[in-house]
């Protein structure tokens, strides 16, 4: 990303917790909160899951997602690449079975 587009986006960019929130409802899409915060980190310059997005997306927790994520192990609550699909299993509600997809066709003889 060009340096003077990114040093814009960060000087527009309200801190992630101004504009983001999440409950843990089905109304929330988990995906959506996670995709939300991997720009936010981006545009901070953090490329890699660690403490800091780990830390972002806590402050953006409410209600249900709070007290879930408060009963959480430390060792995910202190890190993204393990809170992030913890997230995801805990309240994904569209679960469904991904798409198998069709069996190729049989080789005409």
């Amino acid at each position: 990303m060009d340096e003077v587009l990114l040093t814009s986006l960060k000087l527009l960019t309200p801190p992630l917790v101004d504009w983001l929130t999440f409950s843990g409802s089905a109304s929330d899409d988990v995906l959506l909160f996670a995709q939300a915060v991997h720009l936010f980190a981006l545009v901070h310059g953090r490329h890699e899951p660690g403490a800091w997005m780990a830390a972002s997306a806590s402050g953006c927790l409410e209600n249900a997602a709070l007290d879930w994520f408060e009963d959480l192990d430390l060792e995910i609550r202190r890190d993204w690449a393990n809170l992030r699909p913890a997230m995801i299993t805990e309240f994904r509600w569209d679960k469904f079975t991904p798409f198998a997809p069709a069996a190729a066709p049989e080789p005409r003889v």
